[in-house]
């Protein structure tokens, strides 16, 4: 009877994909709600095909792939997808057995448990509809326990996954201005006598005697860092131009639990760039004072993040893992669409660099993570 179901929706939202008028008593459709672009749909799926019947989404390369509940209610994934098959955008959609409402439950459930169970991660998995639970340490008894948890209080722990960690630490990014050879050769570009002009994304900074990297301007010519490391109001000096470093504005700092790690800075910087929702697959280019331009793709996001033995505060709710490098002296590093060479008007930023995994000798080990940009304002 469930495979019957699950054929029934596949045909119907296939079917809509050939209409091309919506229908006109539909609450949905009156509401006049105009998707130009897929961006439109990425930030509208949940409310438009309703929490109990949206699994999530994610790119598969270029095709925006949603995830529709086998038990959906098919009147309202029926108006959705046709006004989503008006765009004409390339979707893809797929039955999942849980909403994503459900798994991002029970991954808050467990939140409270991350430091009592050495979790390191928690995420509710859009490609997989499932809730990886990342330990430190793969411990029987920890994983029973949890288990144990979960069963009591959702009757379940069909939607649990225990997903293998790499071995090392998750610390933030700063790097110290007293490592030999931190300097930038894109803060060469700003030369003296130019020193009131805006600042390009990827230049070394140095707040508090920390090293971070400028990150992205957006429109409204806001300039953003990362927040860690430093509390309340602090100046920000452009890393090298002799000693002391030459002070370009201010930041304030924004850190910890939901707010993510954002600074909010004073200074001009460039270029001005739109804000993008972070999706699961898109590629990622990481403009780093330190690495320099390195890129990846988004792998996970809207995860928890456990305290790293670097991190000056934990859990981080609502950030963003990817697949690109970097290094200590990255922090606050914008995560762009495309590689500087290629920026033109459609160009968005998707976060702000925060942390990374590292192995025992402080080299990259496989994982960076940063705050999405539509937390800052």
């Amino acid at each position: 009877m469930k495979k019957r179901a699950l054929t029934l929706l596949l045909a119907l939202v296939m079917c809509l994909s050939l209409l091309s008028v919506p229908y006109a008593d539909s609450p949905l459709a009156t509401e006049n709600r105009t998707f130009t672009k897929q961006a439109d749909i990425i930030d509208a799926a949940e409310d438009l095909f309703g929490q109990s019947n949206f699994g999530g989404l994610y790119y598969d390369e270029d095709v925006l792939v949603i995830n529709i509940v086998d038990s959906a209610e098919t009147s309202q994934v029926s108006l959705a997808a046709n006004q989503i098959d008006n765009l004409s955008a390339n979707v893809r959609y797929n039955v999942v057995k849980y909403s994503l409402y459900s798994l991002e439950a029970v991954k808050d459930y467990l939140t409270p448990f991350m430091r009592t169970y050495d979790i390191a991660i928690l995420d509710a998995n859009e490609l997989t509809n499932q809730v990886d639970i990342c330990l430190r340490t793969y411990d029987e008894d920890s994983v029973s326990a949890i288990r144990e948890l979960v069963l009591a209080e959702f009757d379940t722990d069909a939607f649990i996954h225990f997903a293998p960690y790499h071995s090392g630490s998750i610390e933030s990014t700063v790097g110290t201005i007293d490592d030999p050879g931190y300097f930038n050769a894109r803060n060469s570009d700003t030369d003296s006598a130019a020193r009131s002009v805006h600042y390009p994304a990827g230049s070394q900074i140095v707040i508090n005697d920390g090293l971070y990297t400028l990150g992205p301007t957006l429109s409204n010519s806001r300039t953003y860092t990362a927040g860690h490391g430093y509390t309340g109001s602090a100046t920000v000096y452009l890393r090298g131009f002799g000693t002391p470093d030459f002070p370009i504005g201010s930041v304030t700092s924004h850190y910890g639990g939901s707010t993510g790690d954002w600074g909010s800075t004073t200074v001009s910087g460039s270029p001005a760039v739109s804000k993008a929702t972070p999706v699961l697959g898109n590629r990622i280019y990481m403009w780093g004072g330190i690495s320099g331009v390195t890129s990846g793709s988004i792998t996970r996001t809207n995860i928890t993040i456990a305290e790293g033995v670097s991190a000056p505060f934990a859990p981080l709710t609502g950030m963003c893992e990817g697949s690109y490098s970097c290094a200590k002296g990255d922090s606050g590093a914008g995560l762009f669409s495309v590689s500087p060479e290629n920026i033109s008007t459609g160009t968005v930023t998707y976060g702000i660099q925060s942390m990374a995994l590292f192995d025992s000798n402080g080299t990259w080990a496989g994982a960076s993570y940063f705050t999405p940009i539509t937390k800052v304002y």
